[in-house]
């Protein structure tokens, strides 16, 4: 059965052999590879993956290098491909969770910004419009 997040927090704190709770718990790890989680979703919601990179506005070079894995994307860009999907915000939070990278944080400016385009389901031009207008950066 898997292990929420303060379970494995407690069973850390009191282990005495790091080597025996890695081991006991290494199925509860998050290691999602995020090739596989993007292909999944295009796969799930029936996109191409040109359709979304176009839409993401990423150099076609660069974005099927992500799809292919070959290249991993930053929080920034995944934001652009999320928008690009049409994801939700719950969606997006869980592949960033499963990826292993930190979910949007509604007191980061950017994040906060990302956020509202995410519900708001902007284009990348209208988020990159509205980090401008607040003076944050678009890139990480």
């Amino acid at each position: 059965m898997k292990k929420d997040t303060s379970e494995l927090l407690k069973a850390l704190e009191v282990c005495g052999n790091f080597n025996s709770y890695y081991d006991e718990n290494s199925q509860n790890f998050v290691n999602a590879d995020i090739t596989a989680e993007l292909n999944r979703l295009l796969s799930e919601k029936g996109l191409k993956k040109s359709d979304v990179i176009h839409k993401a506005e990423l150099s076609e070079i660069y974005g099927y290098q992500i799809f292919a894995g070959s290249r991993r994307p930053g929080r920034m860009k995944l934001v652009c491909i999320f928008l690009a999907m049409g994801l939700d915000l719950c969606e997006a939070q869980s592949v960033l969770k499963a990826c292993g990278m930190a979910p949007l944080y509604v007191k980061n400016p950017r994040d906060c910004v990302c956020i509202y385009a995410i519900q708001n389901k902007f284009t990348v031009s209208q988020l990159n419009a509205l980090l401008n207008e607040y003076g944050l950066k678009a890139e990480e």
